[in-house]
């Protein structure tokens, strides 16, 4: 059971510090609108409420909004590790609490458990940890079950109820982020793994890879095509081979490939390229979209010129044995001939 756990662990554990690290991408943003959020309150409260509440509920808000101002910076300068986010979040709803559970107190109305309701449901799509996520409930309801055995109302039934059935749904509600966010992570991060392989398979290889969209623009050439061809990749991503090689050696090629991209086939050719003097065998497929649709084609081009090269010495070789044959045959014949007439002259 233990080395199950640490294997979901070990396997999990990139999964979360992503979501950890997506989490507090958005701190800063949340954190600065949370500032004017509560400062607006407290100027909000100084006016509105009776003294000396108006004076209390000020000092409270400005107290989170200084301590939410802090997080807004320490988070903006990259100052707190991802792994650190579900605590910090969990700070920041406890501060939220604090201060609806202040004016709950000091104004003694039940029906302000809506604040309450408001930190659970933000806690509960922001905060990745379902740890973290049990104690801001938790300190919810023990804060609301304290009010309600201080400050007696004839509706604290109904109140408490609303509570309770606000908690649970807002777990629910985070459990279902909590599962989107870590699927999402997930599939980002297969995707990821995914490109890194492709991109290790295409740089690596020998032969020249290339992919161009339908009007034949290039979109990505490995290293391989940049070395044969001895140009950057600047000088040819979203140019046409008509651009960079010519237009009558750019028509031939455009030719292929507006074929493929017709027939939604591949198609293997062999090509001599002349301003390099060398010898491809092309694959070119179709490159298609997720709803079928051809996009664009996808090129690998090896070279063969040594081969051909081989080939060619070797027919020489072949045509150099059979004339050589033919050469011994004749002076074979030719022998006998002679030797056949010498016999007949002696007798």
């Amino acid at each position: 059971m233990d080395k199950l756990k640490y294997s979901l662990r070990a396997k999990n554990g990139p999964i979360v510090a992503g979501m950890n690290q997506l989490v507090l991408e958005r701190v800063p943003a949340t954190s600065a609108v949370l500032v004017f959020i509560f400062l607006a309150y407290g100027v909000f409260d100084y006016f509105k409420l009776p003294s000396p509440a108006s004076w209390v509920m000020t000092l409270v808000t400005g107290s989170v909004a200084a301590a939410l101002a802090v997080i807004w910076w320490l988070t903006a300068n990259h100052k707190i590790a991802a792994h650190h986010v579900s605590p910090l979040l969990a700070f920041m709803a406890g501060l939220a609490l604090v201060s609806t559970y202040a004016l709950l107190a000091l104004i003694n109305e039940g029906h302000l458990n809506g604040n309450l309701m408001l930190v659970m449901f933000t806690a509960a799509a922001f905060v990745p940890s379902r740890f973290w996520f049990g104690l801001i409930a938790a300190f919810t309801l023990l804060g609301w079950t304290i009010f309600i055995l201080t400050h007696r109302s004839p509706l604290a039934a109904h109140y408490t109820l609303e509570v309770c059935f606000g908690v649970l749904l807002a777990a629910v509600v985070h459990e279902f982020t909590r599962k989107m966010l870590f699927r999402m992570v997930a599939f980002k991060l297969q995707s990821e793994e995914q490109s890194t392989f492709f991109r290790a398979v295409v740089e690596g290889t020998g032969d020249a890879v290339y992919v161009k969209d339908r009007q034949g623009r290039y979109l990505m050439v490995n290293p391989a095509y940049l070395r044969d061809f001895g140009r950057r990749a600047t000088t040819m991503l979203g140019r046409t081979a008509s651009e960079l090689f010519g237009p009558e050696e750019g028509e031939k090629i455009a030719a292929i490939e507006r074929e493929v991209l017709t027939s939604g086939k591949g198609s293997t050719v062999e090509e001599i390229v002349p301003f390099i003097g060398q010898i491809y065998l092309s694959n070119i497929s179709p490159y298609f979209a997720r709803d079928g649709s051809t996009v664009g084609i996808i090129g690998v081009s090896r070279n063969i010129t040594v081969r051909k090269a081989e080939e060619r010495a070797r027919e020489e070789l072949v045509q150099q044995l059979e004339i050589a044959r033919e050469q011994a045959e004749q002076a074979d014949r030719a022998k006998s001939d002679f030797l056949a007439c010498m016999s007949h002259e002696v007798r």
